[in-house]
């Protein structure tokens, strides 16, 4: 017996110094694991950063609407989601089990319309012509994917989603304070035209009212996530925006009066019948039914003391509604008349002028001469893409509707973001049959980013009970 406990002593001591080890080898992986998740979490963080930067910079260098600028903007987001593409296999290796990948079937989608674009182009050898055009389409699929993966994990969407209210009110804010100091000018430059309305820095009250639309929307959904739990008085109900939604309220006050400032008719019914829409269809929805009739009073409470309080810029436009639409109608005929000159494949990418000039007489001119779009995006890519570019374009969103369709069936948390982006979709649509604004650079990169972020919540795989 004794001979057997002797001999088992080094026996025992070798498997202790395993043992150890093993311990140390583990403690060791799992520091390095942790060193290295947090490197990648501070590179995402400044790829967002950098995105976020890079996508306001756009908006107020007006727009990106520039072949000069959107070639610059539009290498800048290629370049981030090249670096975010090296960061992604590193990110699924630690999170096996909710990788996400990056090119989901929107984006391949998305891609490979885009290919066919280029082809077409091509093939009416007017690719140079076309190029600022293709690099903001580019860009456009960049800043998907920079969405789809500034929403990977759960602190990161958290993080993300925060970061954007706060642009979006740093934008409102100063917007609104430029436009009041200055009425006639943006950044301190004369306004061309639309001098006595809210422009901000895209000189199109129509394109600002389509962002700050967008804005509103946002801060709605916010609100109505932050707030969902609430179940009490309008005390109770002060409090709990005060502690966590108080950002999101600024938002929304900021976002609507710029929105009422603008005068745009459409933009600000298109976006009172989203927020509306929005607002009964999440209550309506809601896991949790609480009793949502304090924030439904006090938003419309604040809507109407804001638009009563926003001066005469809304009013007077509403007053005259014939202003404008004749002139839509005139424009419209020109356009129809240059689609059914070139109905299947179009004129070409950038080739709007070019395409309605036959078409303007001596009476139209005054009117049409300096016209660079058609004021409806159906029309606009009939006249550069015809029939078949149109026919890609109902295809890519169609494929839109489908991904949120999806994501609010099989997700049980985060349905409020994808209602509020399904609503934004259809109100950004919307308000496109009677304007531009996707033709913009910026308001289609700020677009395509949030679709981004919504396919990753849709997606949902790393989503946490509650994200703010």
């Amino acid at each position: 017996m004794e001979k057997g406990l002797a001999g088992s002593g080094p026996s025992l001591g070798l498997s202790a110094a395993k043992a150890w080890r093993k311990r140390n080898a583990l403690t060791l992986f799992i520091v390095r694991e942790r060193e290295a998740a947090g490197t990648h979490a501070m590179a995402n963080r400044m790829i967002i950063i950098a995105t976020l930067l890079t996508l306001s910079g756009a908006s107020w260098v007006y727009g990106a609407d520039t072949a000069f600028i959107t070639y610059i903007v539009s290498a800048l987001f290629l370049f981030l989601s090249a670096i975010t593409l090296l960061f992604w296999p590193a990110l699924a290796r630690e999170d096996r089990a909710h990788s996400i990948s990056p090119f989901s079937p929107l984006w391949q989608i998305g891609f490979g319309l885009f290919i066919v674009v280029v082809l077409i182009s091509w093939q009416q050898g007017q690719l140079e012509t076309a190029g600022s055009e293709l690099s903001a389409l580019a860009a456009a699929s960049a800043c998907f994917l920079l969405g789809r993966r500034a929403a990977l994990s759960a602190e990161e969407t958290r993080w993300t989603l925060s970061m954007v209210t706060v642009v979006f009110l740093a934008f409102a804010v100063f917007s609104f304070f430029d436009f009041v100091t200055g009425p006639e000018t943006v950044l301190g430059q004369e306004k061309v035209f639309h001098q006595n309305r809210l422009t901000g820095p895209f000189l199109s009250a129509n394109s600002a009212a389509t962002f700050f639309m967008m804005s509103v929307i946002w801060a709605l959904g916010r609100l109505l996530h932050e707030t969902k739990r609430h179940q009490g008085s309008f005390t109770h109900l002060l409090e709990r925006i005060g502690r966590r939604s108080l950002v999101s309220l600024l938002l929304f006050i900021f976002a609507w009066v710029a929105l009422i400032l603008t005068g745009s008719r459409g933009g600000i019914g298109i976006a009172s019948l989203a927020m509306i829409t929005l607002f009964l269809w999440d209550r309506r929805q809601a896991k949790q039914q609480m009793d949502g009739r304090w924030l439904g009073l006090t938003i419309l409470a604040g809507g109407v003391l804001l638009w009563l309080s926003s001066g005469q810029v809304a009013q007077d436009r509403l007053v005259d509604l014939e202003t404008g639409s004749a002139g839509r109608d005139i424009l419209w005929a020109a356009c129809w008349q240059a689609f059914l000159a070139k109905p299947w494949f179009g004129h070409g990418l950038g080739q709007f002028s070019v395409a309605i000039a036959p078409f303007i007489t001596q009476d139209t001119a005054p009117l049409l001469i300096q016209q660079g779009a058609a004021h409806n995006l159906i029309l606009q890519w009939l006249i550069q893409l015809g029939v078949v570019g149109v026919s890609l374009g109902l295809i890519l969103w169609a494929a839109m509707i489908h991904m949120l369709r999806k994501g609010l069936r099989r997700r049980q948390r985060m349905k409020t973001y994808l209602r509020m982006m399904s609503v934004m979709m259809i109100a950004v649509g919307a308000h496109g049959m009677i304007d531009y604004a996707l033709e913009i650079p910026a308001l289609l990169w700020w677009f395509a980013f949030l679709l981004g972020l919504a396919s990753s919540i849709a997606d949902g795989r790393s989503t946490p009970k509650s994200v703010a």
